[in-house]
């Protein structure tokens, strides 16, 4: 009953009695107080006994009392026992704080205000000295001193040296240069004049440093004078070893390692560094850089803010509340606590991080490579890239209509032909970003048309998980995961009926995590369609009966991505069913690509994944079967394997060794069955005929090829009818055995391609070799004592190496060689490509040098063109008609 409106305010009874909402001795009207209670400084607060209220540490400073703002004051400006900052000390009692501006707190001669004097000291905290007090060539002597250098920039004039002579100075500063009693010393009696006066010696007053000595590592002097000291030198001796852990060039050693660093784990800390907001003493003087540079609570945030971010630590005393931490997703105890969580000025509700979530992709903030430029190979802005900057993906002639292209334009899908703007950017600009649109990995899209009919009629699109125009998993979880993907996932799967949308977070690029490793999202972002069906699960449930109980189990606790690629529409990979390749010795010789390479259906060969590949890659849809409904339907071969073969397919893509092979192309399974690590089948010792990789042309004539026509000289020469019109190519198959050793060059191709008489005339239509109607070897299989052609020469980026040859008259051996490159063999091309090094050209009266540098050949006209070997003869038609009695013929090749 002591406490109401109007009622007197008691001085010690701890009450507002008044309910004006001031206590006791603090409000002006109250009774009863002590008269011991003093308040000097008129803060309010007193000194004193009971009844005074909180004690006032300091009654003399209105600044200091219990509760007040920690400022830089030099004082327990809240009377809580303890200095404010580590740096609100005057160590050297100059009457100037470090937080107050002192440069130096350990000399008093230095604070801001202080006179500036010629002592070369920044007496001022100006944060320099004046240029006169600098010494900047160190010789103790300042321009402004009494007496004063007369030249700072010089170590060898000022007024305490000797004058010396030669050196056209003014070495002494009296005026006078070069004056009576100059010397040019050698100090140290090393044989070496010192170098300011026109000698060698680099200090002359160490007998250990002229331009002969060795170079010692640990003294800090420049022994042998070539401008390098200590370790810096290479030809320095008796280096000790030098711990230096982050690579910052400054070791924890010490001694003649340099200056000590005072963390060798982190790269940004060394003596020197440039101060930093990162709770460390970035500079190793023994100092927080800043008064906020700490980290009270120890969650790796200080108050300051980080390179990169917005806000700094705003709770340094709950290491639960700081810019790394996120306010949400949607019904997140977070967006209920009251607290600022991450530190943006917005807490609960009024974060963005706690809107109720949406199935709309967002369109609003542009982000990342999709929006960089477009630049020239040479780092210019490419012309293209304002018309490109939107108009990758929307109408260029109209940025703002609701036009928009599938993301294959730039992300190119081989295998979608019903998009007519499919690849067309990337097509246009394949260099890497950003020079490009070359670099992403084929977008297939995620549906049952990838995989087969008979798992329903669905689809989805790139942008089911993809948000184009913003990192919404990098802004709402803090992370640099990248890749555009969605916080908030929707779906609608109209086979299952099942409408799914869930928060999923990426903490990682790989493993725990990333795309589909776990929690913290519902198991992987594959599990929220997934979770619906019997077999296509990864949590131990799914019994997997498919066709009859095939796969029991589906690999339970595998991670989806281990088999089903993203790049490959999640098609399961090759990999994950059985061995890549299939251990045979024959699948080993065809397919040097790892796991990753393998795809079900594709005819992709070496040239089509590398321009330089050292191991051949015949992808399993050149002889396996395209059609994908066809895999995994339980045939198996006559020879007891589970593989279908395929050899030909209309359908094949042009150029793939499928399309070359021709319609007769069979396979007969050998009779021994191989079994995998992963229990598949396969068999050994079948044969493959008629396939285009071992096979080589065979040429005819149909009659023999005509003399040229009487009269002048004509070249090329002239035949009628055309020599060509009674050339008759055809191909020569080998028959291979499956499983069997690597064959050599000649159990695929003749080797060399050899033409003969009476088949073929003249030698037409082919000038690797004939053998004429005499049984001699002719050609660029030259028989008379000369060497032959290697293959090197005219197919230089296929094969690199010579091979080792035997001959007698009519025939030649010739050793295997090794492939140089696989890409440039078995691919449907010839690849010709002259050698760049110079060919041996051998003739009767010795041999000479042929460049074929210049040297180009076309394969649609057959017409090599400046051949060296070739003299004066400016194109030259590969396979014409070659007769040694024919004065004409010679000359295609021997003209003068």
């Amino acid at each position: 009953n002591t406490v109401y409106l109007g009622a007197p305010e008691l001085c010690t009874d701890g009450k507002d009695n008044n309910c004006n909402g001031i206590v006791d001795i603090q409000d002006p009207v109250a009774t009863g107080c002590p008269a011991y209670c003093a308040d000097t400084d008129g803060d309010n607060y007193f000194v004193g006994g009971a009844g005074c209220g909180t004690v006032d540490c300091d009654d003399t400073d209105a600044n200091v009392y219990p509760g007040a703002p920690t400022i830089c004051d030099g004082k327990d400006s809240n009377c809580d026992g303890r200095q404010d900052f580590s740096t609100d000390v005057d160590a050297d009692n100059d009457g100037v704080l470090w937080c107050a501006g002192d440069c130096d707190d350990s000399n008093p001669s230095r604070f801001p205000g202080n006179p500036e004097v010629c002592d070369g000291i920044d007496n001022d905290c100006a944060g320099g000295i004046p240029a006169a007090e600098a010494d900047l060539d160190h010789d103790t002597y300042l321009a402004c001193g009494t007496p004063a250098d007369c030249n700072d920039n010089d170590p060898n004039i000022n007024p305490g040296i000797q004058e010396y002579c030669s050196d056209n100075k003014d070495n002494n500063c009296n005026g006078q240069v070069d004056e009576a009693g100059c010397i040019c010393p050698d100090a140290d009696a090393d044989g070496f004049t010192a170098s300011f006066c026109g000698g060698l010696d680099c200090d002359d007053n160490n007998s250990v440093v002229n331009p002969v000595a060795l170079e010692i590592c640990t003294d800090g002097a420049d022994n042998n004078c070539n401008g390098l000291t200590d370790r810096r030198d290479p030809s320095a001796f008796n280096c000790p070893l030098c711990m230096d852990l982050d690579g910052d060039g400054f070791a924890v050693d010490g001694g003649s390692c340099g200056p000590v660093d005072c963390d060798d784990a982190d790269a940004k800390v060394y003596p020197g560094a440039v101060k930093i907001c990162d709770g460390k003493d970035s500079n190793c003087d023994g100092r927080l850089d800043f008064s906020t540079d700490v980290d009270a609570d120890s969650d790796g945030f200080p108050v300051c803010v980080l390179a990169g971010q917005q806000y700094g630590d705003c709770n340094d005393t709950n290491p639960n509340v700081n810019p790394g931490k996120r306010e949400g997703h949607f019904g997140d105890p977070t967006c209920s606590d009251g607290l600022d969580n991450d530190c943006d000025n917005k807490t609960d509700a009024t974060d963005a991080g706690c809107a109720l979530p949406t199935c709309d992709t967002k369109t609003n903030t542009k982000d990342g490579p999709h929006f960089e430029a477009l630049l020239s190979p040479d780092g210019s802005l490419h012309p293209d890239n304002s018309q490109l900057l939107c108009g990758k993906c929307h109408d260029p002639n109209d940025f703002l209509s609701s036009q928009k292209n599938q993301c294959q334009r730039c992300h190119a899908d081989p295998a979608d032909t019903s998009d007519p703007l499919n690849g067309v950017l990337k097509a246009q600009y394949p260099l890497a970003s950003p020079y490009g649109f070359g670099t992403a990995p084929n977008i297939k899209l995620h549906s049952s048309s990838v995989v087969g009919a008979r798992y329903g009629s669905w689809t989805t699109s790139c942008l089911t998980c993809h948000n184009p125009h913003q990192q919404e998993q990098d802004i709402a979880y803090k992370t640099t995961y990248g890749k555009y993907v969605k916080e908030y996932v929707c779906f609608n799967n109209p086979v299952t009926g099942l409408n799914a949308g869930e928060f999923v977070q990426f903490k990682s690029a790989s493993g725990p995590g990333s795309f589909a490793d776990g929690a913290p999202h519902n198991e992987n972002i594959c599990e929220m369609c997934h979770v619906q069906t019997n077999h296509h699960r990864r949590d131990g449930m799914a019994p997997g009966d498919i066709s009859g109980g095939a796969y029991t189990g589906h690999y339970d606790g595998t991670r989806c991505t281990d088999c089903h690629a993203h790049n490959e529409g999640f098609k399961p990979v090759c990999g994950a069913c059985h061995d890549v390749p299939p251990p045979t010795g024959t699948h080993l010789k065809h397919f040097s690509g790892t796991k990753d390479d393998a795809g079900y259906g594709s005819t992709t060969i070496a040239q089509d994944a590398s321009g330089q590949a050292p191991g051949y890659l015949f992808n399993c849809g050149n002889c396996h079967p395209l059609d994908s409904t066809r895999h995994m339907n339980g045939a198996t071969n006559s020879g007891g394997g589970d593989a279908e073969i395929e050899l030909y397919n209309p359908d094949a893509p042009a150029g793939s060794i499928k399309a070359l092979n021709p319609p007769t192309a069979t396979y007969t399974p050998g009779t021994t069955a191989y079994v995998d690590s992963k229990g598949k089948k396969y068999t050994v010792g079948g044969t493959c005929d008629n396939i285009y990789c071992h096979s080589g042309p065979e040429y005819a004539t149909t009659q023999p090829v005509p003399d040229p026509l009487p009269g002048p000289t004509i070249y090329p020469l002239v035949y009628n009818p055309p020599w060509e019109s009674l050339v008759v190519q055809t191909r020569q198959y080998k028959s291979p055995q499956w499983g069997a050793a690597a064959f050599e060059c000649s159990g695929c191709h003749g080797y060399p391609i050899t033409n003969q008489y009476p088949a073929v005339s003249a030698g037409a239509g082919d000038t690797h070799a004939w053998i004429d109607d005499f049984g001699y070897l002719n050609l660029h299989m030259w028989n008379m004592s000369f060497d032959p052609l290697q293959c090197n020469v005219c197919h230089y980026n296929t094969v690199r190496d010579n091979y080792l040859w035997v001959r007698d008259n009519t025939s030649i051996q010739l050793g295997n060689i090794s492939i140089f490159n696989s890409s440039n063999h078995v691919n449907g091309a010839k690849d010709v490509a002259f050698t760049p090094i110079p060919v041996v050209y051998q003739k009767v009266n010795g041999d000479v040098l042929k460049n074929l540098s210049t040297a180009s050949f076309n394969p649609d006209t057959k017409t090599c063109s400046n051949v060296a070997c070739h003299q004066k003869q400016t194109e030259v038609k590969w396979g014409s008609p070659y007769r040694w009695w024919n004065g004409f013929e010679c000359n295609t090749c021997h003209r003068k």
